[in-house]
């Protein structure tokens, strides 16, 4: 049985790039966040999933899922973690951040594999396509397209 972390009002607000202090004591790295009313089993078997596609390592422990690259980029393995929390019963929010590595493959993997792969359960997103702007549809604390 996965266990998965609640969050609360605080937890939620605290998450916003408007009031995260987290640069304050570590440096901030690229991230970006969804939402799901996928089951937490189903979002973690895709992830790893889109890592086997592009030969990444993917370890899973409860409900955080971890990527690695087997070959080094420019600035070494691009390493990304993902994490799932509990909004409401029926809500998630999946927190993808880059761990190490250069931010452009961190970028192109999240436009290329990451953001396609997860098409259908991303609340709001069509079945059938991205929406022309992703930040509509990804709580994204960089704006890129």
């Amino acid at each position: 049985i996965r266990r998965i972390k609640s969050m609360n009002a605080f937890d939620i607000i605290a998450s916003s790039p408007s009031f995260d202090l987290s640069g304050l004591f570590e440096e901030r790295g690229e991230q970006l966040r969804f939402v799901s009313s996928a089951p937490v089993n189903t979002i973690i078997s895709k992830l790893e999933e889109i890592a086997g596609q592009v030969s990444f390592t993917a370890r899973t422990k409860d409900c955080q899922v971890s990527f690695e690259a087997t070959r080094n980029g420019h600035k070494g393995a691009l390493a990304i973690s993902t994490k799932i929390f509990q909004l409401t019963p029926e809500l998630v929010m999946v927190q993808v951040c880059k761990k190490a590595g250069d931010t452009a493959e961190y970028r192109q993997f999240c436009g290329s594999e990451l953001k396609p792969g997860l098409r259908g359960l991303v609340d709001g997103l069509p079945e059938d396509g991205l929406p022309p702007t992703l930040n509509v549809w990804w709580i994204t604390d960089v704006s890129w397209h």
